[in-house]
């Protein structure tokens, strides 16, 4: 029994076949307008400098290594997930070139436990023209096309989850890839797979670890700032965090997004890594998060 609970191959089937008996009995996903927040002093606490951190762009290193130490350290199946199958993604640059008359990213949670043409977890990425009622319906505005891209995905390959030891990780990190192509229809199945699984997998049985399956990230100054990075990137990827503060809650998944440059490496500011070069102000939320 020991020797098959360290072999990374069986982990892989055994988590597989695990979540999707997990999501395959759940009955249905908690619908989005019952969502319950968790009593606040049953809230997890984070670094006040953290919490500010949020509200700002761009982003520092350090404090994405913080957040996916947040996320990988937390009790429960999602946390197997990240480890053994995807600690995040990464997609050619080009697909984050917005056009007219799109102008945002939205990337879909998908869970996929059965199909082997795709990653068992991965943020699907489309782009679409944003409007109120995006933000009001994340999941719900309009789709410009059926096709949805598909990127590569990377594991975490350090035996310690210390924000120290992500960071060094990102650091290293030269993962690239060339994205593929999915179905609308996959990623709303997948998706539904996702919910099914937080509704289950939720902090105290109490609301989920995010409300919407999708994370849309807006062209704006700091977006533009971020592409144009090192006079370009060549790839972008995304390291999943979680935070753990009010104003997030109940979507506390937060992708962070890292330029890389032509030699594969991760864009940081290598003489001064408080100042930020990374991407995560996302919505939802604020403001429409509840």
């Amino acid at each position: 029994m020991n020797q098959l609970s360290t072999n990374p191959i069986h982990m892989r089937y055994l988590i597989a076949f695990s979540m999707m008996i997990v999501v395959l009995t759940a009955c249905r996903a908690q619908p989005k307008d019952e969502i319950k927040l968790l009593p606040e002093a049953k809230r997890p606490k984070m670094a006040p400098d953290l919490v500010e951190a949020l509200s700002t762009e761009p982003f520092t290193l350090k404090n994405t290594a913080k957040l996916a130490s947040y996320l990988m350290n937390e009790n429960h199946s999602f946390q197997n997930i990240v480890r053994v199958y995807a600690f995040g993604g990464v997609y050619e640059a080009d697909y984050f070139q917005i056009n007219s008359p799109n102008n945002a990213i939205r990337f879909w949670y998908c869970y996929n436990p059965t199909n082997s043409d795709y990653p068992t977890f991965f943020l699907a990425l489309e782009q679409i023209n944003a409007d109120d009622s995006t933000e009001k319906d994340p999941e719900n505005s309009p789709a410009i096309g059926d096709t949805l891209m598909v990127p590569t995905v990377f594991t975490y390959n350090k035996t310690s989850t210390h924000y120290t030891e992500i960071q060094n990780f990102i650091q290293e990190d030269t993962s690239v890839g060339k994205a593929k192509k999915i179905s609308r229809q996959d990623v709303l199945d997948f998706a539904e797979n996702f919910r099914s699984l937080l509704s289950i997998i939720s902090p105290n049985g109490i609301g989920p670890y995010s409300k919407y399956m999708v994370s849309i990230f807006e062209k704006n100054p700091s977006y533009d700032e971020f592409l144009n990075r090192n006079g370009g990137l060549t790839h972008i990827r995304y390291y999943l965090g979680l935070s753990h503060d009010i104003d997030h809650e109940p979507n506390w998944l937060r992708p962070v997004l890292a330029g890389v440059d032509a030699q594969r490496r991760t864009v940081y500011n290598r003489a001064n890594l408080n100042v930020g070069t990374f991407l995560q102000k996302s919505f939802p939320p604020p403001p429409y998060n509840n």
